[in-house]
């Protein structure tokens, strides 16, 4: 994966993980399937002009996922990634901060089952939209396409129908 402050924009390769994991939920283990990748608009020549990035994790145990439901969440901006909801509250895992009335102010922390994550009753897709945490404009002249409030929720309604 590319480090943000060594990113060069004609250098950009479009990154994908997978991986499998179970979490117990209730109970109960539940299995998923984990998919994080940059997601790319192109311009009419075919040039890569910015990319959202996508964290999604999908129940594997599910034999008809044509009605399951799909949480899409983002933290907005600008320029702020989907870290606090991923990490926070919605991801599979999240970072331990304390008791709810006494959060800790500083670390160290620790990774954990998320015991409240929703991917028992649905799917989940978090996202980085461009300009926001692993979310990349590519082409400086584009940002005009992507750096707004009508932009963005464009942006995020394409890459949601894609």
């Amino acid at each position: 994966m590319y480090r943000m402050e060594n990113f060069k924009p004609d250098t950009f390769q479009p990154t994908r993980f997978e991986s499998d994991h179970i979490i117990t939920l209730n109970g109960d283990d539940i299995p998923y399937h984990s998919v994080c990748e940059d997601n790319v608009f192109y311009n009419s020549e075919g040039k890569p002009i910015a990319s959202i990035y996508s964290y999604s994790y999908f129940r594997s145990d599910i034999k008809n996922t044509k009605d399951r439901p799909v949480i899409f969440a983002y933290n907005g901006g600008p320029g702020s990634s989907c870290m606090y909801v991923h990490a926070g509250f919605l991801g599979t895992r999240r970072i331990t901060y304390g008791e709810p009335d006494r959060p800790t102010a500083f670390g160290p922390y620790e990774i954990i089952d998320n015991p409240n994550c929703l991917i028992d009753v649905a799917d989940l897709v978090l996202i980085d939209p461009v300009g926001t945490g692993y979310g990349v404009l590519l082409d400086e002249n584009e940002k005009k396409n992507f750096l707004g409030i009508e932009e963005d929720a464009e942006a995020l309604l394409n890459f949601i129908e894609s």
